[in-house]
């Protein structure tokens, strides 16, 4: 019996079992048709047994030219050489595989999957064969490879400092920029604390605020200074990001280098400090004028008084030459007394007294303008001290009193606060900006409070005045360098910049609440335990 007949006679016997069987024969070729990779199955010798869409069509034939034909015959373009004899020999092992294409009548580049179908009742042992066209793979792949390498020359070339740490703080890698900036040699660097380097951030053995900060991923910079190897120090604003590699926490660290930066902010704040004093000069001298005067005048005073002590010396000697000779002490004792008359003695007694007080009063006067400005003037060291807030204050407002005093009566309500941890002349000049404005925006019969409250594990400044307050455009961009509505030569717009980056720096806030007519209360907001991370000047 032929085929065709075994057919008729089988659909004749079970018609229905005969179309599930076709209608699974045919959902089994739409899904092998609709696979994008080439595929044919073949028997042990490597003759195709049946093929997918995909491998007739990419070969530009139909099924039937490929049918019974040596797949490396029909596919490959060179079936004598290396490729295909190792594409042959791994077919007729029926190993499972994966092997190169090698040259192909296929448009692709080609890695081939072999997966052996083992022998069944009704069919011989067969192959599987796909061919999975890695172009695009391989067009990824050297995309990658681009954009590793482009990022590694990235790294390597930064002006920034770029090192990963373990977990640990040690250094595994630091690109060509941070062994200049750290002034050592790639090994010295290698398997070594990062924060060994660094001044201060050791705490009797424990990680310091910046370590801890750094360590747990710091988006913003924290500042480190460190000592190198010629005894010169770097200040570096430090930031990271953690990341995991293969299980491992590592920290990604960048350093940017800001010793230049650092040295220029400190310029730029004592030059504004000079100009502010430029401004009060005028006041200040006729502040010191004030106890000179009388001092000068109390002096000539005084230098009369001593003249009429010395000419009193000699009546008391002419009184004792009378007294020891036994003469006339009767004539002696009414000029005397007559001298105290004429010189009124006991008002010079008195007077004395009181001018040598005042004398002392006004050089004490002196000596602590002088001695405030001194501590005003003087370059900042930038380190960290506890500062006394009342006491800045006052000695800020001594040296603005002239300024103040003409225009504004001052009322304080310091109660009594902690001493805070911070930059004492940066907080000096930041009382003396908000105590010029104010001063400057009131016309006359103008108040000025200046007070101070605890706020929990902070401290709060308040400086307030009634004088002619502000728009709201205005208010807006008052923080923004060289932003003034000053006439020019009146000043340089860096006051209330330069204060704002004082109070950020210290960890601290500041907010301003003005209206036009009705004044402005800045208020200072500043933490006990000094700036988060210290960031340093």
């Amino acid at each position: 019996m032929n085929p065709r007949e075994r057919i008729t006679e089988e659909q004749a016997v079970s018609p229905e079992l005969f179309a599930v069987v076709e209608r699974a024969k045919k959902e089994w070729q739409s899904t092998f048709d609709a696979m994008d990779d080439p595929l044919a199955i073949v028997d042990e010798a490597g003759l195709i047994l049946r093929t997918n869409r995909a491998f007739f069509e990419g070969l530009g034939v139909t099924p039937q030219a490929v049918l019974k034909a040596p797949l490396l015959e029909a596919i490959h373009d060179d079936p004598a050489g290396e490729a295909a004899a190792n594409l042959a020999g791994r077919i007729v092992s029926g190993a499972p595989s994966v092997v190169p294409a090698g040259p192909v009548r296929l448009k692709g580049n080609f890695m081939v999957r072999i997966s052996p179908l083992p022998a069944d009742g009704a069919n011989p042992s067969r192959r599987v064969v796909v061919f999975h066209d890695m172009t695009e793979t391989r067009g990824l792949e050297k995309a990658l490879l681009q954009e590793k390498e482009f990022s590694h020359d990235l790294v390597s070339r930064s002006p920034l400092l770029v090192a990963r740490l373990g977990g640990d703080g040690v250094i595994r890698y630091v690109n060509a920029a941070g062994i200049e900036i750290l002034g050592r040699k790639r090994l010295d660097l290698l398997g070594r604390g990062f924060f060994d380097l660094a001044a201060g951030t050791k705490d009797e053995g424990r990680p310091s605020v910046v370590e801890a900060a750094v360590m747990a991923g710091a988006r913003e910079g924290r500042r480190a200074e460190i000592a190198r190897p010629d005894g010169t120090t770097r200040i570096l604003s430090l930031s990271s990001v953690r990341m995991v590699r293969g299980g491992e926490s590592e920290v990604v660290l960048f350093g940017e280098d800001i010793t230049e930066r650092s040295a220029l902010e400190i310029q730029l704040l004592q030059s504004e400090k000079m100009a502010a004093i430029g401004q009060l000069t005028a006041g200040i001298v006729h502040e010191i004028n004030n106890p000179v005067g009388f001092i000068s005048s109390n002096i000539r005073t005084l230098r009369e008084y001593a003249s009429i002590l010395i000419e009193l010396e000699w009546v008391a000697r002419r009184i004792e030459e009378g007294l020891v000779a036994g003469g006339k002490t009767g004539e002696l004792v009414d000029d005397l007394a007559a001298y105290r008359k004429k010189e009124d003695l006991a008002f010079i007694a008195e007077d004395t007294g009181r001018l040598l007080e005042e004398t002392e009063k006004g050089i004490d006067r002196i000596q602590k303008i002088l001695s405030d400005l001194k501590r005003f003037s003087h370059p900042d060291a930038g380190a960290l001290e506890e500062v006394d807030l009342a006491n800045a204050l006052e000695s800020t407002l001594n040296i603005a009193w002239n300024e103040i005093k003409y225009k504004a009566r001052v009322e304080k309500d310091f109660q009594p606060v902690p001493r805070v941890l911070g930059y004492g002349p940066q907080l000096n000049q930041v009382f003396l900006n908000l105590l010029i404005n104010s001063a400057q925006a009131i016309d006359k019969d103008g108040v000025i409070r200046v007070g101070t409250r605890a706020a929990g594990d902070a401290v709060t400044v308040t400086i307030s005045d009634n004088g002619c307050g502000m728009p709201a455009h205005v208010k807006a961009r008052i923080f923004e360098p060289f932003f003034t509505t000053k006439p020019p030569g009146k000043g340089t717009g860096l006051g209330l910049s330069i204060t704002y980056g004082i109070i950020e720096k210290h960890g601290g806030r500041i907010e301003v609440e003005s209206e036009p007519g009705r004044g402005t209360a800045f208020s200072i907001t500043l933490p006990i335990g000094g700036p988060p991370a210290e960031k340093g000047p």
